[in-house]
């Protein structure tokens, strides 16, 4: 009696083996015959079964299924788990943790989580391109998971980040990358950005820079980056320096040009201020700023002139009482003046044309009336038909 109940208890225990069994089974062949509806059911009852739960065979055919879900153009099926590509790479991971020592179902896996990272790379650049950076980022998140040391992941995610302007994203990627023995521009560039703009350590900035720009040497975003930190900091000659080595490479670089042009003024050396202007007044007759300033310069120059003019006037008048100039073609330093007030109210022309700043359009108004004044004053004639 007692074998009789021992045989029947082993194959009650047999029979909800195989039971249990029979579901991993069922959940195979739905998915062989490409039902995933059933095979998503008979699969997530084999994961929550007590028994089959354990089973790293269940685990590795619900990645399958899962990533199979999330593969679908079905509706119905796409419906079935909008996180289907995360639930199969939470389903081949867990297969590792049941496995011990790792046998085929590790080995098998493994082969679909590099499957995954071909999915979450392309899943993550598609959303990446729609604008959806924080999907994309995800994505790419796992990827980098399940391979650690391939970089693709790692810059797909810093360029999701920079979309989002996100310097703590952006640092993060920058920092995996360097760990991983990765060096480019871009992620010097970044660092450097983020040491700079904490301000804790500007010198750790700068020191970056130097380091970056040795072994990029021809990279122009990181010089004008060292550029552009050298002027917040006041450094103007190193800045100068750094500008006019770019501008040896790029003689026609409009917007270069007027950064050299501004500096020299700041180092008060208007002489090489002037001519950087009138190269770029070569290359854009019309360009506001260089008119603007050289409208300014040329009205400035013409002080010297008049110093002439009054100081010859008073050696004149003392020698002749009845000494007066009423025609200005008699007098080469009131001709001479004539010229350079004419150049700066050219200046001034161009540089009305194209103001678009309530503020520098009356002081651009004043210099023009500065210059009437002054002609006036030395019985020039005004023959501009210019209108304020």
């Amino acid at each position: 009696m007692l074998r009789y109940l021992f045989l029947v208890s082993v194959l009650v225990q047999f029979s909800i083996v195989q039971a249990q069994n029979s579901v991993v089974t069922n959940a195979i062949l739905y998915r062989n015959d490409g039902n995933l509806l059933k095979a998503k059911e008979e699969i997530d009852k084999a994961c929550s079964n007590e028994k089959t739960s354990q089973s790293p065979k269940s685990w590795y055919y619900k990645g399958l299924i899962y990533k199979d879900i999330s593969q679908s153009q079905v509706p119905a099926i796409m419906a079935l788990d909008s996180n289907a590509l995360n639930t199969s790479f939470s389903a081949f991971t867990k297969v590792s943790e049941l496995e011990v020592p790792p046998g085929e179902y590790v080995s098998k896996s493994s082969d679909g989580l590099t499957e995954l990272w071909g999915i979450y790379i392309n899943t993550g650049a598609k959303n990446y391109e729609s604008g959806m950076y924080f999907k994309a980022l995800n994505q790419f998140e796992h990827a980098q998971e399940i391979k650690p040391k391939d970089t693709t992941a790692y810059i797909y995610a810093l360029y999701a980040a920079e979309r989002m302007n996100n310097s703590d994203l952006i640092i993060r990627y920058c920092n995996r990358l360097i760990n991983i023995g990765y060096k480019s521009p871009d992620v010097y560039y970044h660092k450097i950005e983020y040491e700079f703009d904490s301000m804790k350590d500007p010198e750790k900035a700068f020191s970056l820079s130097r380091k970056a720009l040795q072994e990029y040497p021809d990279d122009k975003r990181l010089f004008e980056q060292q550029t552009d930190m050298y002027m917040r900091m006041n450094k103007n000659q190193e800045a100068l320096t750094n500008l006019l080595k770019l501008s040896d490479k790029n003689p026609k670089d409009i917007p270069l040009l007027t950064h050299i042009a501004v500096l020299y003024e700041k180092l008060k050396d208007k002489k090489n201020a002037r001519q950087y202007y009138l190269k770029i007044l070569q290359l854009d007759s019309l360009n506001y700023v260089a008119n603007y300033d050289m409208a300014v310069y040329s009205y400035t120059e013409s002080y010297e002139i008049e110093d002439r003019i009054n100081t010859n006037d008073s050696i004149q008048t003392s020698m002749n009482k009845l000494y007066k100039i009423t025609d200005y073609s008699k007098d080469p330093l009131r001709v001479e003046l004539k010229i350079k007030l004419d150049q700066a109210q050219n200046y001034y022309t161009k540089a009305i044309g194209n103001c678009h700043d309530e503020s520098e359009r009356r002081n651009l108004h004043s210099l023009y009336d500065d210059i009437k004044k002054a002609k006036v004053r030395y019985s020039i004639p005004d023959t501009s038909l210019i209108k304020k």
